[in-house]
């Protein structure tokens, strides 16, 4: 073979070479010998997992001209075909670039012809979650009862958008990650067919990074052999992937929490400055405080475990989590690293002092805030009883409520009432003003049936029955202008001319 990437190189071409797929090799190999290889085979989990690699070697094995105990041989001449995509009895379909009904009719029409070169004619659909509802229901009928010489093997890397009218039909085998441990087995089968060495520490990190996908381990380890024409280091693949050194994340973590953030920001700048991923770090933070949360209480613990108790690591472990969502979105991942730090330490404060010492000015405020609202309250029901009526000041300061009743009776009302405000108010009357330019508003509100709409929510509100009156600002309310209800009475008339000179003489007023 010429390939050049490794994945595809080293690509499984048997079941004996799939990888962490135990239970997957047994049932195929254990229905191959007895000849009882199921029409269609629903082969589901994460990328890298090998589904593709088993539907090639499955098919191998139906076409396999020398079989062995149910493993191809691939020494045959239809061996070789299918193992380098020349034999056109395996047709390989990608439903994400072909997902339309017209494509499904094609492949349907293709199958009651006979296989040109071997037994039995074997279709995989990769990615076939893709496909649309009608070219799902155009394979249907075909897949619940293909002809005898058609096999079909459907891959998927989410198998819930798969119609469960298509699952049903078909034997489903579900691939597992893949462990750290059997990546590493296979990188280093690979690294000494290579003729190539790797430290240890190198491997697992590129097996950490993997998340359980062979192909992506492997294709790490190729871009590893690129960075240095020796033997790989633990630092090479540090660099090649942005992650920080352990004991340094360690450090900073430990700096936070003890209160040393200046120092703990400037470890993270210099990491950060050397191409440290930040996601990386977080995720060595809690790869850390996963391992202190295992070791808490036990006397045979990690170096991390001697600093957090159960309950501390899963307080950090809770700040971790919140960040991480909030990451990959953010533009300044250095800030939120910085304000990771910061709540590391505070989390861990006792409670007492979080409480007094954080929102100590935001309490402060909020309370001088509250009595200032409470004081003008007190100051309106004062007002208030004093006439028995409502006052004007207490009916400013409530006329937000009456818009609101009005607003959940009718928007209409609601809106015209929104350029007008009280201006002066008698034991029966309330009167609007709205400002110039707003006459049609004002002739529009004085319909009876808005009318009666305001006046219902004033009695609601205020508990009292007020007329209203719209006018103009300027414009003058009432024969004799109204003021507001606080205990006095209003200037006598001017043409009172006894009760004006007995008002100078003894300098009093009326009570």
């Amino acid at each position: 073979m010429t390939q050049g990437t490794l994945y595809r190189k080293y690509r499984s071409q048997g079941f004996s070479e799939l990888v962490g797929q135990e239970v997957i090799r047994t049932v195929l190999l254990n229905a191959l010998k007895a000849g009882e290889a199921s029409h269609a085979y629903l082969l589901s989990g994460p990328r890298g997992t090998g589904k593709t690699s088993t539907a090639r070697i499955l098919a191998k094995a139906l076409n396999c001209e020398q079989p062995m105990q149910g493993e191809p041989c691939n020494r045959c001449r239809l061996c070789q075909k299918i193992t380098v995509g020349q034999c056109v009895d395996v047709l390989e379909v990608d439903a994400a670039s072909n997902r339309g009904i017209d494509e499904i009719r094609n492949l349907r029409e293709q199958l009651h012809f006979q296989p040109m070169e071997g037994r039995c004619k074997v279709y995989i659909i990769d990615e076939v979650h893709m496909l649309t509802d009608a070219a799902f229901n155009a394979l249907l009928k075909t897949l619940e009862e293909p002809p005898a010489h058609v096999y079909f093997c459907l891959a998927t890397t989410d198998a819930q958008k798969v119609p469960v009218t298509i699952s049903s039909r078909c034997q489903r085998l579900y691939f597992r990650k893949i462990t750290a441990a059997d990546i590493v087995l296979h990188l280093q089968a690979v690294l000494q067919k290579e003729g190539r060495q790797a430290e240890s520490e190198a491997l697992d990190m590129l097996s950490q990074a993997a998340d359980g996908g062979l192909r992506d381990a492997l294709s790490l380890l190729e871009q590893a052999l690129t960075v240095t024409e020796k033997n790989i280091q633990a630092a090479d693949i540090r660099r090649l992937l942005g992650v920080p050194a352990a004991a340094a994340a360690q450090a900073m973590l430990t700096q936070a929490v003890a209160g040393n953030l200046s120092q703990a920001y400037a470890s993270l700048a210099e990491l950060l400055g050397q191409g440290v991923q930040a996601a990386e770090l977080l995720k060595q933070w809690v790869v850390q405080l996963t391992q202190a949360l295992q070791h808490a209480g036990h006397n045979k613990s990690g170096e991390q475990a001697q600093h957090f108790s159960l309950a501390q690591a899963l307080t950090l472990l809770d700040v971790c989590f919140d960040i991480d969502k909030r990451l990959r979105w953010h533009e300044d991942k250095q800030l939120l690293l910085e304000l990771t730090l910061a709540k590391f330490h505070v989390a861990l404060q006792p409670a007492s002092t979080a409480q007094y010492v954080v929102p100590s000015v935001q309490d402060a405020v909020q309370s001088a805030q509250v009595k200032e609202k409470v004081k003008e309250e007190v100051k309106v029901k004062v007002e208030g009883l004093v006439s028995g009526n409502p006052s004007l000041a207490e009916i400013k300061h409530r006329w937000k409520d009456v818009l609101s009743a009005v607003r959940q009776v009718k928007m209409r009302i609601y809106m015209l009432l929104c350029e007008a405000e009280p201006v002066a108010v008698d034991q029966s009357t309330l009167w609007l003003a709205y400002h110039s330019g707003n006459s049609f508003l004002k002739e529009q509100i004085k319909e009876p049936e808005h009318m009666a709409v305001v006046e219902q929510a004033i009695e609601r509100v205020m508990g009292q029955k007020l007329k209203l009156k719209p006018v103009m600002q300027g414009e003058a309310v009432g024969a004799a202008p109204p003021v507001e209800q606080t205990g006095e009475k209003a200037p006598v008339e001017a043409d009172d001319h006894s009760a004006q000179r007995i008002l100078e003489v003894f300098n009093g007023k009326f009570v």
